[in-house]
């Protein structure tokens, strides 16, 4: 269950929005959407369906519902695992950027949200995936039988 932290910061930074969000391995792994606008790596724009669940990242036209129904894109799924970087734009706090690798080329794509709260909830979900796939694979006693 996701829950959000109360704290006395005196301003909210991005990176203090994307901490306000827990999750459990249930949390993380739920599909979850969002409605986004993706800019895509030759900087065209395009009205999407954001989702993500534990192991992949879903781009799906609007109008598809639901995981794994996201139809006649390019790249309707992307494994967590290929995400080099993912970080919320300076200049605006409802865009994030994710770095993707793709074989050895390495390549970025913008999803403008809603509200940065959206934003800040994808960002700390993927962010929360890795890290757990990330001590996964360094630790394999970690995951729980």
């Amino acid at each position: 269950m996701k829950t959000t932290a109360q704290g006395d910061q005196g301003g909210v930074n991005r990176s203090s929005e994307v901490d306000n969000f827990l999750f459990t391995e249930a949390t993380a792994n739920a599909y979850q959407e969002w409605n986004v606008v993706k800019k895509n790596r030759f900087g065209r724009k395009q009205e999407r369906i954001f989702g993500v669940d534990g192991k992949k990242v879903y781009n799906g036209k609007r109008g598809t519902l639901g995981k794994g129904t996201a139809q006649r894109v390019q790249r309707a799924e992307r494994d967590i695992s290929s995400i080099v970087n993912v970080e919320i734009l300076p200049s605006d706090d409802k865009t994030f950027r994710i770095t993707w690798r793709d074989d050895r080329d390495l390549y970025d794509i913008e999803y403008t949200f809603d509200t940065s709260r959206e934003c800040a909830e994808a960002v700390a979900k993927i962010r929360y995936i890795r890290n757990r796939d990330v001590l996964h694979t360094r630790n394999p006693s970690f995951i729980k039988k």
